[in-house]
């Protein structure tokens, strides 16, 4: 395993966090000696499915975060310069803006991911008596947390990105929802995880 091979002389992201009072995440620092700015990369383990009024599975996503911006005064964080959701059968998805994440921390070199000014579509394609049915649904996450960051001196390889919100009815993440088709209802629940691919070694503290 490439982390085994180099744990020892990896470089190793970290990324400091503060809370302010209200809870809003304040100054993280972004260290990889020198300084880390570059790209993050994660693939998802398995299907990525949104569930509600229409059900949605694709079977491949990847993700390229931009790490940007990081230091004293601002939380590390930076856009996506890509995300695409794949496989999905006879549906479409469209990415529209991809948005940005940002990384804060909790303990143990784990943390949080934050998703915000993303937008995208999907086309739900389906047939009633024979006639081709369409319901158009957009989501727009903003601020939205999308589940729980674990490094990887927990992991003890690669770290991953586990999608989920304990307030959910279920295990999954409620994104939200813009007005569209009456069809798409108002409970859309992304559920998925990722394995972050690069760096081989990420920790959040």
């Amino acid at each position: 395993m490439r982390y085994a091979r180099r744990a020892a002389g990896a470089a190793c992201l970290a990324v400091a966090a503060m809370l302010a009072i209200a809870g809003i995440a304040g100054a993280s620092t972004l260290t990889q000696a020198p300084p880390f700015t570059g790209t993050v990369k994660a693939e998802s383990e398995g299907a990525i499915s949104m569930q509600g009024t229409i059900d949605i599975e694709c079977q491949k996503s990847t993700v390229e975060w931009s790490v940007e911006e990081h230091g004293t005064s601002v939380a590390t964080g930076g856009p996506l310069g890509t995300f695409t959701l794949e496989e999905c059968g006879q549906d479409t998805v469209t990415v529209f803006n991809r948005g940005r994440f940002e990384l804060h921390a909790t303990s143990g070199g784990n943390g949080t991911m934050t998703w915000s000014n993303a937008e995208f579509t999907v086309q739900r394609h389906t047939s009633i008596f024979g006639f081709p049915l369409t319901t158009h649904c957009i989501y727009k996450p903003e601020e939205t947390d999308l589940g729980t960051f674990t490094g990887s001196a927990t992991t003890k390889e690669t770290a991953r990105l586990d999608i989920w919100n304990p307030s959910a009815s279920e295990s999954g993440l409620q994104i939200p929802l813009k007005a569209t088709d009456s069809g798409c209802g108002e409970i859309a629940l992304l559920k998925g995880s990722y394995t972050f691919t690069s760096p081989d070694y990420l920790v959040v503290e």
